[in-house]
């Protein structure tokens, strides 16, 4: 298991969330969009309560805060599972070809 600083995996969650920002605005269909809305309200939900801690704290290991990021690994899979179909504009699809291994990764500490 590798050692993930806070301030680090901030900088990952803000670089998904971008990424998924995209992605739900390109995709039409519900169940899609409602797989990408939750994995959003997630990140926001775990980035809210890292702004909580002191800026000396980032130099922590992270570990995740909340309950829903615990349980949002199957929306994450689902999405990196169907990038290629569901999300056909290629900046999109390399955004989040990018941006989801490294938040997969904090995965390892729930």
């Amino acid at each position: 298991m590798s050692r993930v600083l806070i301030a680090d995996a901030i900088t990952h969650l803000e670089d998904l969330l971008e990424a998924l920002t995209n992605a739900y605005w390109e995709t039409s269909e519900i169940h899609r969009k409602d797989c990408v809305f939750d994995l959003v309200t997630v990140i926001y939900g775990e980035l809210n309560e890292l702004a909580k801690l002191s800026y000396a704290d980032h130099e922590m290991t992270y570990e995740p805060i909340t309950a829903a990021f615990h349980s949002s690994e199957t929306n994450l899979r689902t999405i990196r599972n169907n990038i290629d179909t569901w999300f056909p504009r290629n900046a999109t699809a390399t955004q989040l070809q990018h941006s989801i291994p490294p938040v997969n990764a904090l995965f390892e500490f729930v």
